[in-house]
């Protein structure tokens, strides 16, 4: 639990707004230290759980590094291998697809077989031309 979060109030706008969204998209950010104190927050992981547009995230986690900042340093220190994998893991319970790297491609079946579609980034469109 994050301090305060018990107390803090998410904004209606944006429980509205995940409400009647097109597609959700989570960006690239550290699970841990910047999305999970917003799935902290009152409503918001029942939101997510009872959106009907697709959702999305897209891994923080390359090759087993972290793009920017220490995700992958808390993966280790919780004992979890830094992937595209643990990642979908930590979104499993909403997540619809995974937006994977071509160097995770090796990743792309255990992300497929927690039944979420993977979406690659363009080198791989290029490479199927």
């Amino acid at each position: 639990m994050y301090e305060g979060a018990a107390d803090a109030e998410p904004s209606p706008t944006m429980l509205r707004r995940i409400e009647t969204a097109d597609t959700i998209v989570i960006c690239p950010s550290n699970p841990y230290l910047s999305i999970d104190p917003i799935l902290s927050l009152r409503g918001v992981r029942d939101v997510l759980l009872n959106a009907t547009a697709p959702i999305i995230a897209v891994s923080p986690i390359i090759a087993g590094e972290a793009l920017k900042g220490p995700a992958a340093k808390l993966m280790k220190e919780l004992v979890w291998k830094p992937s595209a994998v643990e990642v979908a893991r930590h979104y499993a319970e909403f997540l619809n697809g995974l937006v994977l790297d071509s160097q995770d491609a090796a990743l792309r079946p255990q992300i497929e077989a927690m039944a979420f579609g993977v979406l690659r980034d363009r080198y791989d469109y290029e490479d199927e031309r």
